[in-house]
């Protein structure tokens, strides 16, 4: 089976395979939630009202959009269906219900992509608790830096 999808739609399929792995690292899950969340977000934005050098812009004024789902087949595919569904829904919301967690807890997953790649890997071995990294996360640009570079030298971790 071929599908046409638009680059959002390619997006949230790939995040949501990579979702439902029975292995699946913590940064691998909070990268997936950050794309899918951002291409959701994407979904049924108006793309004609910036100027063009080569074509015109889209005589359509309205955008509307087709609230789709993904499913696995009895044969163990998955696929992308239309629901029937259209118009607005929040971003937040939806993927929430999609992945059976809490608004609140999305947002500390996403913010794990804020950690550098040294702290995110030490999250992902279990060396660093996952409220720990949520909460070095906001840490400013220099900080994490120099926080690993102590907690090499001194080959110790963080814990609460």
């Amino acid at each position: 089976m071929v599908l046409e999808l638009d680059d959002n739609q390619a997006v949230i399929a790939m995040a949501d395979s990579n979702l439902q792995r029975e292995n699946i690292k913590p940064s691998e899950k909070v990268f997936a939630y950050r794309m899918k969340l951002e291409a959701m977000k994407q979904q049924g934005k108006r793309t004609d009202l910036t100027s063009c050098q080569v074509g015109k812009k889209s005589e359509n004024q309205t955008a509307e959009f087709a609230k789709l789902e993904t499913f696995i087949s009895e044969n163990g595919k998955w696929g992308l269906r239309n629901t029937g569904e259209s118009g607005k829904v929040d971003s937040n919301k939806e993927l929430a219900r999609q992945v059976e967690e809490s608004q609140r807890q999305i947002n500390r997953y996403i913010r794990l992509t804020y950690l550098i790649p040294k702290i995110l890997d030490m999250v992902d071995e279990g060396t660093i608790a996952f409220t720990v990294a949520v909460e070095l996360s906001y840490l400013n640009k220099e900080e994490p830096y120099e926080l690993h570079a102590v907690m090499d030298m001194e080959q110790c971790t963080l814990i609460l």
